[in-house]
């Protein structure tokens, strides 16, 4: 026992020197699972340049998020205090702005965003308006690629990287066969068979059949059941193969011959990419056993609570972002629902054909999609007063 005494002793006076309003000691060192600064090359492409700054209508970038404790959704023992967050995230700006360390590869390791860390920190697309406005500000002053100094939010420190809004929006059919590499088709079929049936889905989409019908139908990719689509992507982070396929088609959108590979027989497609901002209201269908009795809603409860709230909104004079401020139960609530669809692919594809389909102004029927009831409306992309 009297061998682990200090450790023990160690930490309860890092706990009660966390509990001390304006004791600062920090358990452990807030930067010591970091890579070292020592021998570090700066990229200056990287480095803020301070030249005119201001932001596109729609644009998209990444973070690193330093939490401390009393931070918004931070843990409840989280042993890092805010002076201990702050020398974390300048600690990591700098290691971002060196050519030995690439930006997602430290949101991987060191990001405390569970929500965006594996997706490299992307924030996905965002309309002005809808981040905290001081990380807007900050994001005005970057060039696609820069690093800022830490930002503070009432989530902690954020380390932001203005990322490149060039982005490729295409999907991806297979048909694979009995002894294809990685991928086994839903049905078994020869090769014979599957490069037959491969250019019988050629000719229909050629003659203008619905390419997310045919991967739903025949694809043999294991998220067939979303169409197919890729969330949009940037040049050199996809599979090289598909990559050098999707970009040989115009941008405008095109269709690719029938390519075999080792996987079996694929049919690539680009399609134009599209934006839409949309104010998102969604109410979650509750039957986990678990759940109290009260806490409960079936799928039909849900529905028809949408539909009520769907007649509210319709009323004249409604305030639907007063209605997502009482009853959405959807994350995006907290800016108000807002929530930009770039391209297909991201997103329930349910969501995704209901946004593009919508006019500016109009509100979707209730939609099912993922645990939830949901109701859109268009808005437009300049910040709403």
């Amino acid at each position: 026992m009297s061998s682990r005494a200090p450790s023990i002793r160690g930490l309860l006076l890092g706990l009660l020197a966390l509990a001390i309003p304006g004791c600062e000691r920090e358990l452990p060192s807030p930067v010591a699972d970091l890579p070292p600064l020592a021998g570090l090359t700066p990229d200056p492409a990287r480095s803020p340049s301070g030249g005119p700054g201001g932001l596109p209508e729609v644009f998209r970038a990444s973070q690193i998020l330093v939490r401390y404790q009393g931070a918004l959704e931070s843990a409840r023992f989280l042993p890092r205090t805010r002076a201990g967050a702050l020398e974390r995230a300048r600690t990591l700006a700098t290691l971002a702005r060196s050519q030995q360390h690439t930006f997602g590869a430290l949101v991987r390791q060191f990001s405390d965003d569970t929500r965006t860390s594996m997706q490299a920190g992307d924030l996905g697309p965002l309309a002005r308006g809808e981040l905290h406005p001081d990380l807007e500000q900050a994001l005005a002053g970057l060039a696609p690629g820069q690093v800022s100094d830490p930002v503070e939010s009432p989530w902690g420190f954020h380390v932001l990287q203005r990322t490149e809004a060039g982005l490729v929006q295409a999907g991806d059919l297979l048909i694979a066969y009995d002894g294809a590499q990685r991928y086994s088709p839903r049905s078994p079929r020869t090769r014979e068979e599957a490069a037959a049936l491969a250019e019988a889905i050629h000719r229909r989409l050629r003659a203008g059949g619905s390419f997310v019908d045919e991967v739903v139908a025949h694809s043999d990719l294991p998220d067939f059941d979303r169409g197919g689509l890729l969330s949009p992507f940037a040049p050199g982070t996809v599979h090289p193969k598909f990559e050098e396929l999707a970009l040989a088609l115009p941008a405008e959108g095109g269709l690719g011959e029938v390519v075999e590979t080792p996987n079996g027989f694929h049919i690539v497609i680009r399609l134009p990419l599209r934006r839409v901002r949309c104010r998102l209201l969604g109410l979650e269908v509750r039957q986990a056993p678990e759940l109290p009795a009260d806490r409960h809603r079936t799928l039909e409860q849900a529905m028809e609570r949408a539909h009520e709230l769907r007649a509210q909104a319709l009323a004249p004079g409604a305030d639907f972002a007063g209605l997502v401020a009482r009853e959405s139960e959807h994350p995006s609530r907290a800016r108000g629902g807002l929530q930009v669809f770039e391209g297909r692919g991201r997103y329930h594809p349910a969501l995704e054909q209901a946004a593009f389909a919508l006019a500016e102004g109009e509100l979707s029927p209730p939609i099912e999609a993922e645990g939830m009831v949901y109701l859109l409306r268009r808005v437009p992309f300049q910040p709403e007063p």
